[in-house]
C-alpha cells in the first residue's frame, strides 16, 4: 500500500515515531517516543482519555497530559467496559475509563474521561498491565500490586492475589512474596508474573488450566507454573504465552481456536511448546483467542482465531500453528494483540494494524472497514 507523503515522512521522524502500541476492548493506544499518548477506536466509557465518549477512527491525543508517559496498558472486553492504565516517567500510575470495580484505583467506582492518579502511591512503579476489570503493577523493589475486581463474572476468582476474593478500589500487595518480580501480565480473570530467577507464577481463575499449575482450580495467592524453564517475558488473555531465554515460545490455558499453537485445540494445564518454532522469537503477545510473535529477523508470526482477520495472513481461517503475517516487506520490532485485532510497530516507528471488526475505528486507518493484512495507522 502506498502512503501519502505527509504520513510517510512522519514515520522517520524520531520525535513523532511510535514507541509502543497496544489494544484493549475494541480500542487502541499508542505511545510516541516523546512520551505523548494517543488513542482511537471505541470510547463509550472514556477509555481513550480525550474527555469525550465519542469513538475515533483516527488517533487523538489523550487529555490532561502535562505528564510524560513511558508505558501504557489498555484493558477491557468491549466498547463500554474498558479502562486504560498509564505510567509516567516518574513511576506514577494514572488511569481512566470505566471504573465499575475500582480498576482505576482512585478509591471510587466513578468512571473517568481523562487520566486520574492511582491512589496509595508512596511507591514507584516500573511495570503495569490490565485485565478485563483489574489492574496490576510492579514497583521498583519487585513487589507486585493489584486493584479492581477479584471475581470472574459471577464466580470468586482471586486475580488480585491478596489472599481474598474481595474487590479493591486502591492497590493492595500481592501476598506470599519472598520472591522479586520483574515481569507481570493480566489475563481476563487471572494474573501471571515472572520472578528475578525466570520462574513463572500465577493466581486467580484457573478454569481451563489458565494458571499452568497442572490443576483447574482458582488460587487467591501465587502458585508456581509447572516446569523448570527459565522465562524472560510473558503475556496473557484467555491463555498465557511465555518466552524462554533461548527464544522458544511456550503456552498454556484455553485453546478453543488453537491460540496455544501446539497443533491442537486442546486446552493445556501446563506449558507446552509452540509448534514450528525452528525460529527464534524475541517478543510475544496473547490476544483474546489468538497469539503473535516476532522472530529475530523482525518477521511477525500469528496463530489461533482468525474470524476477524487478526492473523493478518489475508484469510479468515483459524490456524493451530504459527503462520507468517502477509505483506512483510518491512522489519517489525514490536507487536501487541487487541481483543480481535493485531498491532505492530516497524523499525522506523510506523504503526500498523489489522483484523477486528473496525466498527469503532480501532485500526486507526480513518475508516470503519476491517483489513485482513497490515494497514498503516493514520496521523502518527
Amino acid at each position: 500500500m502506498s502512503l501519502p507523503l505527509s504520513i510517510a515522512l512522519r514515520t522517520n521522524n524520531p520525535k513523532r515515531a511510535v514507541d509502543f502500541i497496544t489494544g484493549g476492548g475494541n480500542f487502541t493506544m499508542a505511545l510516541q517516543r516523546n512520551g505523548r499518548l494517543w488513542g482511537w477506536g471505541a470510547n463509550a466509557s472514556g477509555q481513550i482519555g480525550d474527555n469525550s465518549l465519542i469513538a475515533k477512527c483516527t488517533p487523538v491525543a489523550v487529555g490532561g497530559t502535562l505528564k510524560t508517559f513511558c508505558k501504557i496498558a489498555p484493558g477491557g472486553i468491549g466498547s463500554s467496559s474498558s479502562h486504560t492504565l498509564g505510567l509516567d516517567k516518574n513511576g506514577k500510575a494514572w488511569a481512566w475509563g470505566v471504573n465499575t470495580f475500582g480498576q482505576i484505583g482512585d478509591n471510587s467506582i466513578i468512571s473517568k474521561l481523562t487520566p486520574v492518579a492511582v491512589l496509595g502511591q508512596q511507591k514507584t512503579f516500573c511495570k503495569i498491565d490490565t485485565g478485563l476489570s483489574h489492574s496490576l503493577a510492579i514497583d521498583k523493589n519487585g513487589r507486585a500490586w493489584a486493584w479492581g475486581t477479584n471475581m470472574a463474572t459471577r464466580f470468586l476468582a482471586g486475580q488480585l492475589g491478596d489472599g481474598t476474593t474481595n474487590s479493591r478500589l486502591t492497590p493492595v500487595s500481592v501476598i506470599g512474596q519472598v520472591k522479586t518480580f520483574c515481569h507481570i501480565a493480566a489475563g481476563d480473570y487471572f494474573s501471571v508474573a515472572i520472578d528475578k530467577n525466570g520462574k513463572a507464577w500465577s493466581w486467580g481463575y484457573g478454569v481451563g488450566g489458565k494458571l499452568g499449575d497442572n490443576l483447574s482450580g482458582n488460587k487467591c495467592t501465587p502458585v508456581a507454573v509447572c516446569g523448570n524453564k527459565t522465562f524472560c517475558s510473558i503475556s496473557a488473555y484467555t491463555h498465557t504465552l511465555a518466552l524462554d531465554k533461548n527464544g522458544r515460545a511456550w503456552a498454556w490455558g484455553l485453546n478453543l481456536f488453537g491460540q496455544i499453537g501446539d497443533n491442537s485445540t486442546n486446552s493445556r494445564i501446563t506449558p507446552v511448546s509452540v509448534c514450528g518454532a525452528v525460529k527464534t522469537f524475541c517478543q510475544i503477545s496473547a490476544g483474546s483467542n489468538h497469539s503473535l510473535a516476532i522472530d529475530k529477523n523482525g518477521k511477525i508470526w500469528a496463530w489461533g482465531n482468525n474470524g476477524y482477520g487478526e492473523l493478518g495472513d489475508g484469510t479468515t481461517n483459524s490456524k493451530i500453528t504459527p503462520v507468517a503475517v502477509a505483506g512483510q516487506n518491512r522489519t517489525f520490532c514490536k507487536i501487541n494483540s487487541g481483543l480481535f485485532c493485531s498491532l505492530a510497530i516497524d523499525k522506523h516507528g510506523g504503526a500498523w494494524a489489522w483484523g477486528g471488526t473496525n466498527f469503532n475505528g480501532e485500526l486507526g486507518n480513518g475508516s470503519i472497514t476491517s483489513s485482513l493484512t497490515p494497514m498503516r495507522v493514520c496521523n502518527i
